[in-house]
């Protein structure tokens, strides 16, 4: 049993916090495709997403969008496994090579989109820091792409000034807390729920593949 040498992929979160402040025409860029936010025509060269009757539904839309139109650099959407009103986008080639522009026009400030984490060519890529930010607190959720399928590990967080707030240990792909951690494939998925972690704290992670 070892570290293997991976590439880490580049991952991005979009966040609708308020379904109200979307508006007709608004964009989010992933890539080479724009997507608009309209129900009828969108501009040429867009592609039309829906406004939902929730966040959680435009979420859905925007899932469903980007999955359908796949670009040079494939990207995945999914639903974020704790809050509906969020969507992970991660970039299926492994490395720099996946790396993709993301950007919105969204005016309201409670909807946005965050690149979480660049994709990254280097050894011992089952571990790394990740600086939690304000996106992460807001929908109680981090999803780490680890690279490889985690078997034993642990992640911590610290506060600002370097004392631990939370830490699970993971041996036979079983979290010592499975309310804080879930395992799903390659990817470490963080509930934050309850756990009053602050967008200053820092989480380090190591994950080792048998």
């Amino acid at each position: 049993m070892g570290l293997v040498t991976v590439a880490l992929k580049a991952h991005a979160v979009v966040a609708i916090g308020s379904k109200a402040g979307l508006a007709i025409g608004e964009t989010i860029t992933i890539g080479g495709k724009t997507f608009e936010w309209n129900s009828g025509t969108p501009q040429a060269g867009h592609i039309a997403v829906a406004i939902g009757a929730t966040a959680a539904a435009c979420i859905a839309n925007l899932v469903a969008a980007v999955n359908a139109n796949p670009d040079t650099v494939p990207i995945l959407a999914s639903v974020d496994p704790i809050s509906p009103a969020a969507c992970r986008l991660i970039a299926q080639n492994p490395g720099a090579s996946g790396n993709v522009v993301f950007a919105t026009t969204m005016a309201a400030a409670q909807n946005r989109i965050v690149q979480t984490m660049n994709g990254v060519d280097q050894v011992k890529a089952a571990s790394g820091n990740y600086n939690i930010s304000g996106i992460d607190v807001a929908t109680n959720s981090i999803v780490i792409d680890t690279g490889i399928i985690p078997v034993n590990g642990s992640i911590g967080i610290r506060d600002s000034s370097g004392n631990p707030r939370v830490g699970v240990a993971f041996s036979a792909g079983v979290p010592s807390n499975a309310s804080i951690l879930t395992i799903s494939g390659t990817q470490l998925q963080l509930n934050l729920t309850g756990l009053g972690v602050l967008a200053t704290d820092k989480m380090g992670w190591i994950a080792i593949q048998s």
